[in-house]
C-alpha cells in the first residue's frame, strides 16, 4: 500500500515520487471504486440488484433488454438483468442506446436467413463461452452467400459481425444494400480466441438486406452476433443479441443518488475539500461527472474541463471498443483553491467554492438522459479529502 510518508513528504515539495495507479491509496481516499477488479472500499456496489440501499450508484436508465460488456481478454461478459450498473475486467460500462434489426444474429439456422451454396449450423462457441451459441457456415461453393432483409424506414445504419475463419484460405465480404456493395472484412485484428468483430462503412437505407458473402469453396467460417444498427456515433459497440425482433441495447447512466443516502451522492454535495482521481476511456466528448448540482466535468476531445476552466492538454481517444487508450485525471476543489491535472500534464489551477448543497444526483461518464456519454468505461476512481501539490497530481495521472 503507499504509506503515509511517502505522501506526506510529496506534500512538503519532495521530488516527484512514482506512484502505481494500481496501489490503493488506503491514507488518502475516503471511497475508491476499482471497477476493473471488482474492489470497492468505503461503501458497497453489490453485483445484483438495483435498489435504494446506500449502494455507491445505481443504474438510473432501464431498458428491456440484458446485454453483454466486454472483459479485458476479448470475451463477453453476459447481464441478464436490466437495472445494474455493468462492469467487467475493462471497467465501468458507458454505453449509448441503439437497436441491432438483425434477426435471429446469433443462429443462422434460422428460416430468417437465406442460404445460398453452403450449409449452417449453430455448434460454435463464440465470446460468450456458452458452447453451440453461434453458427458455423461450411462454404460448398464459390460466393456462397448467408443473406436477411430487413423492413425498416431509411436510417444511417452501420454494419458489424463476429468472425472468426476455422479452416480454409478465403475471404468473407459482407453487404448492407443486397450486394451492391460489398467490402471484404477485415481479419487481421482478432478480439478473443481468433474471432474478429470488422465493421463496413455506414449507408443511409430503407429496406437494408444484410448478406455474408465467402468466396472459397471448403472453407469454414464462424459467424456471430450480425448487426445493422444505428449508433449515434461511429463507434463500435458492445454486441446486441436477437432473435424474433429488433432490440434495443442498453442505455447506462451509473448514478449517485443524494435521496439513497449513499456515501458518494452526499460527499459530492455535502464535502467542503474533495479530491477526485479517475481512469477511464472515451470514444467521443461527454461528461466525466454531470448533475444537477455545481460539479459537472466535461471531457471533449481537446480538453478536461469545469465550466470555463480547462486544462491545457486534451484526452486520449480510443478507437474501437478495445478501450486501451486510458486517460488519468486528478481534480480537487475547496473554498480557498482548486486544481486540474489531465495525464501528467500542466497543472491547471483556478478559484474556490462552496458547497450549494442543493445536488441530488451526480452521473459518471454521461450526463444521464442526454447524449453527452463518454462511450467508454471507467475503470477506477476514488475520492478523499487531503489536497495533493502539483507534483503528485502529476504522478498520480502519468
Amino acid at each position: 500500500m503507499l504509506g503515509g510518508t511517502l505522501f506526506l513528504a510529496c506534500m512538503g515539495g519532495g521530488a516527484i515520487p512514482v506512484i502505481p495507479s494500481n496501489i490503493f491509496p488506503a491514507n488518502i481516499a475516503a471511497y475508491d471504486l476499482d471497477f476493473a477488479n471488482s474492489q470497492f472500499s468505503g461503501g458497497t456496489q453489490p453485483a445484483t440488484g438495483n435498489t435504494d440501499d446506500g449502494r455507491f450508484l445505481r443504474q438510473q436508465i432501464v431498458n428491456t433488454q440484458p446485454n453483454f460488456v466486454e472483459n479485458a481478454d476479448g470475451s463477453l461478459k453476459t447481464y441478464t438483468s436490466t437495472q445494474l450498473i455493468r462492469w467487467s475486467t475493462r471497467g465501468m460500462a458507458i454505453q449509448n442506446d441503439r437497436t441491432n434489426r438483425v434477426l435471429w444474429n446469433r443462429d443462422l439456422t434460422n428460416a430468417a436467413w437465406t442460404k445460398t451454396n453452403c450449409t449452417v449450423l449453430k455448434n460454435q462457441t463464440g465470446r460468450t463461452g456458452v458452447a453451440n451459441s453461434a453458427s458455423q457456415v461450411t462454404v460448398n461453393a464459390t460466393d456462397a452467400t448467408v443473406s436477411q432483409a430487413i423492413v425498416v424506414t431509411s436510417l444511417l445504419q452501420y454494419g458489424y459481425v463476429d468472425v472468426k475463419r476455422l479452416s480454409g484460405s478465403g475471404t468473407v465480404s459482407m453487404s448492407m444494400d443486397g450486394g451492391a456493395t460489398y467490402t471484404v472484412l477485415d481479419m487481421s485484428k482478432p478480439i478473443f480466441n481468433g474471432i474478429c468483430r470488422p465493421s463496413i462503412p455506414p449507408q443511409t437505407l430503407a429496406n437494408p438486406t444484410v448478406m455474408l458473402k465467402f468466396s472459397t469453396s471448403g472453407d469454414v467460417w464462424l459467424v456471430d452476433f450480425v448487426e445493422l444498427s444505428d449508433p449515434a456515433t461511429a463507434n463500435e459497440c458492445e454486441p446486441i443479441a436477437t432473435t424474433t425482433a429488433s432490440v434495443k441495447g442498453w442505455r447506462d447512466r451509473a448514478a449517485a443518488y443524494t435521496t439513497d443516502a449513499g456515501p458518494l451522492g452526499l460527499w459530492f454535495r455535502n464535502q467542503t475539500t474533495q479530491v477526485m482521481y479517475f481512469e477511464y476511456a472515451q470514444r467521443q466528448s461527454g461528461a466525466l461527472i454531470a448533475s444537477d448540482g455545481d460539479l459537472n466535468i466535461s471531457s471533449t476531445l481537446t480538453a478536461l474541463s469545469i465550466g470555463a476552466n480547462t486544462t491545457a492538454n486534451a484526452p486520449l481517444i480510443s478507437a474501437d471498443a478495445r478501450l486501451s487508450s486510458i486517460n488519468k485525471a486528478m481534480y480537487w476543489r475547496s473554498p480557498s483553491g482548486s486544481a486540474l491535472c489531465l495525464n501528467g500534464g500542466v497543472v491547471a489551477k483556478f478559484s474556490g467554492f462552496t458547497p450549494d448543497l442543493t445536488g441530488t444526483h451526480y452521473d459518471l461518464g454521461t450526463n444521464g438522459a442526454g447524449a453527452l456519454s463518454l462511450q467508454g468505461i471507467i475503470k477506477r476512481c476514488w475520492f478523499g479529502t487531503i489536497i495533493p501539490t502539483d507534483a503528485v497530481m502529476q504522478a498520480f495521472t502519468t
